[in-house]
């Protein structure tokens, strides 16, 4: 059929109506086909049932998201059920306000008639998103009961407020430091008294406490200093300690008054004692439940031996730094003795009024008094001492550099980057590229014309032009799965900091998933240590994390070949060790023996008298190692040239070396004061060596359902 004849006919009114008719059919299908699809899959939708009462607890003292980054919040839910039995599940659900892409968490729930459930759950939100929403679901999918959460307080970067939870009775207990700006007091040491001029008079009550100047370090230097953060204390009950260590992210420092211990779980006071190896800041006051403590464990967590209530005529130490009491009563005091490998920071060995212990790299201190009763709760001197009390947790928040002063944005750093080399997802060489494009030009414009002009068939180019095309296209494709491979691809950076006598092991790192199918990914990581939230995923559907008794499983829908970049957190007891040391001799000669089934590489180990050289170590390997002081510097400068400058270990080390450089100063280096406080009590176990080094396999108890190309780096800080 010619040109003209088709234009002839298509210009025909029979044609003309006919297309138009077709138009008009395809613009309603168009318009209509969406909702008629959804209608399809949506799950019916019965009203909430009469009888079933759901109620929600989150956070603490009301839900607080302090950060940009996000972290994570317990959420503690009450089902009561006096209508007919539900069987569903119990979701939690946040959405961003710009997209439909957010986080649903849910666990299984089998509700009978007349029964009534708690259920706790950790939910990762940050401040962009919306308030979470928590309702009781059938597995129809028709909503049983629901609420929604109001975030009462945001921050979008640094968080200004110090979140101090109390477990005690009374609502008022430590009101006298509410909004107070804590920091290093100006003109005395923290729990002694002011030494101006030699004068050991008590210090005045009114005099002001000057906030800690917080250090500026390594690569935010320059960016100014930060504003202290003001105390807020939030009393508690013992039941709203969580059972998740990761839901003690908002919390600053715990502070254990007089609420009955002996109810804790035993969930509850593991993860209690994880939160406080992993850096926290732990309080035992003169009020706190002795027997309750003995009875979860939590006393071997204490610097001193808690024996009961005892009176005294004076505390003169104590009013010699703080101010004197308006009473000349008895006072009521804990009485108790300093443990071994504790410090004493106030009083005598036979009665201290203040001691601490560090615990992994976390801090418990004792204060002998109790804050609500009197004469404390109306001393002048009360506000000083708890700031001295809590000093640390204030001189930690000073040192996390907010976003907008060169912080890093998320708890993954600068690992991206070094994740897709260790994946081996990388862009292919610009070469290939000019290569693969020249050819192409080449193939369909001279080569094409030249072979068909000698075989006299130049009309049929129309149809060897297209077939160049399509072997090209094939040929690009078919190289690209070659070259990425037909298996999902995973790889992580880890860095794990290993307390061998505690057996106590924390990590946190980073994964990155790329699988090789569109689809729903499910990742299911055994036990409730280990816990994964989404930090970028290049697909707009929500992902979810389902709680079940023998772990948890992360389901997050993405398409082929694109990525998921997760941050990883576990906290564990039990942990086996890894490394054994013996001095040789009398000398500096140390033998070092591997007792993991993993090498370890471009190890070092740290000692109070030096530091050894670079060395490998083989699984069940013993070998000799020489140690020598080096010159002044600190660990990163030492340590980071013998890395080099274009491997995976020198891009993990790069993000971690701030925290390193606390941890030399116990090898003798001149490193910078004040330590972070994941190495926080590095200083005061100066007699304990420290080996620093990289493996290769993973320490992530982590499952992947189909079959996955894993590779991992992961660096190690064990303590010995």
């Amino acid at each position: 059929m010619s040109l003209s004849t088709s234009s002839r006919l298509f210009r025909s009114p029979f044609l003309r109506r006919v297309g138009g008719l077709a138009g008009i059919a395809i613009l309603l299908s168009s318009a209509f086909w969406p909702s008629l699809h959804a209608q399809s899959e949506e799950p019916e939708t019965r009203p909430a049932m009469k009888g079933v009462d759901l109620s929600v607890k989150a956070g603490f003292g009301g839900l607080a998201v302090n950060n940009y980054v996000g972290g994570w919040v317990p959420f503690r839910v009450s089902l009561a059920n006096d209508a007919e039995p539900v069987s569903g599940k119990l979701i939690i659900r946040s959405e961003y306000p710009n997209g439909p892409q957010g986080r649903e968490f849910s666990t299984e729930v089998q509700l009978p008639s007349g029964s009534r459930q708690y259920y706790e759950l950790p939910v990762f939100l940050n401040s962009s998103q919306k308030d979470p929403e928590v309702s009781l679901v059938r597995r129809d999918g028709s909503v049983v009961a629901a609420t929604s959460v109001k975030i009462e307080r945001q921050n979008f970067g640094w968080n200004d407020r110090l979140d101090i939870a109390v477990v005690d009775s009374d609502s008022a207990t430590l009101n006298v430091i509410s909004s107070a700006q804590l920091g290093r007091p100006a003109g005395r040491e923290p729990f002694k008294a002011s030494t101006a001029g030699g004068d050991q008079s008590p210090r005045e009550p009114d005099t002001p406490i000057e906030p800690a100047a917080p250090p500026s370090r390594g690569r935010n230097r320059g960016f100014g200093q930060q504003q202290p953060a003001g105390a807020q204390p939030i009393v508690i009950q013992t039941e709203d300690l969580p059972r998740d260590t990761v839901s003690y992210d908002a919390l600053s420092a715990i502070v254990l008054g007089d609420r009955p211990l002996g109810q804790l779980t035993a969930d509850q006071a593991r993860a209690l004692r994880l939160w406080v190896a992993g850096g926290g800041l732990l309080v035992i006051t003169g009020g706190a439940d002795v027997v309750g403590l003995r009875s979860t464990g939590l006393d071997d967590l204490s610097p001193v031996d808690l024996k009961g209530n005892a009176t005294v005529g004076s505390l003169s130490e104590l009013n010699a730094a703080y101010g004197r009491f308006d009473t000349s009563d008895a006072i009521l005091i804990m009485s108790s003795g300093l443990r071994s490998g504790s410090s004493l920071l106030m009083g005598t060995l036979e009665q201290p009024l203040a001691a601490e212990r560090s615990y992994g790299s976390g801090l418990v201190r004792f204060v002998a008094v109790n804050p609500k009763l009197n004469p404390y709760r109306s001393w002048s001197g009360s506000k000083a001492l708890w700031n001295d009390l809590l000093l640390p947790a204030a001189e930690a928040n000073a040192r996390r550099t907010p976003p907008w002063m060169g912080g890093r944005r998320s708890n993954h750093g600068g690992l991206q980057d070094s994740l897709f080399k260790l994946a081996g997802i990388e862009p292919l060489s610009s070469t290939y590229f000019l290569f693969f494009l020249l050819f192409y030009i080449v193939s369909v414009g001279p080569l094409n014309y030249i072979a068909l002009r000698l075989l006299k068939k130049l009309d049929l180019a129309w149809l060897t032009i297209p077939a160049v095309v399509i072997l090209f296209t094939a040929a690009g494709v078919t190289f690209a799965q070659f070259s990425r491979g037909w298996d999902s691809t995973e790889a992580e950076t880890t860095v794990v900091e290993l307390y061998q006598p505690e057996g106590i092991e924390r990590t946190s790192g980073a994964l990155l998933f790329s699988p090789n199918s569109k689809g729903t990914h499910e990742i299911s990581f055994p036990g409730h240590d280990t816990v994964l939230n989404e930090a970028n995923n290049q697909s707009s559907d929500p992902y979810e994390v389902e709680r079940a008794s023998a772990g948890d499983l992360l389901r997050v829908e993405m398409n082929k070949w694109t990525h998921g970049l997760m941050n990883t957190r576990s906290a564990r007891d039990g942990a086996k060790p890894l490394v054994s040391i013996e001095q040789v001799g009398g000398g500096s000669t140390i033998a070092v023996r591997n007792l993991s089934a993993a090498a370890f590489n471009k190890a070092v180990v740290l000692t109070p008298a030096g530091t050894s050289d670079l060395f490998d170590l083989l699984p069940g390997e013993s070998k000799q190692i020489e140690i020598a002081r080096p010159s002044p510097s600190t660990f990163s400068n030492w340590y980071r040239p013998k890395l080099g400058t274009d491997d995976t270990e020198s891009k993990i080390f790069g993000d971690v070396e701030e925290r390193l450089d606390s941890v030399a100063e116990v090898a003798g280096f001149a490193g910078p004061s004040g330590a972070n406080t994941q190495m926080g009590g590095a200083q005061k176990r100066a007699s304990r060596p420290i080996l620093v080094g990289f493996s290769d396999a993973s320490p992530i108890n982590v499952e992947f359902h189909g079959s996955v190309r894993r590779k991992s780096k992961t660096l190690y800080l064990i303590h010995l």
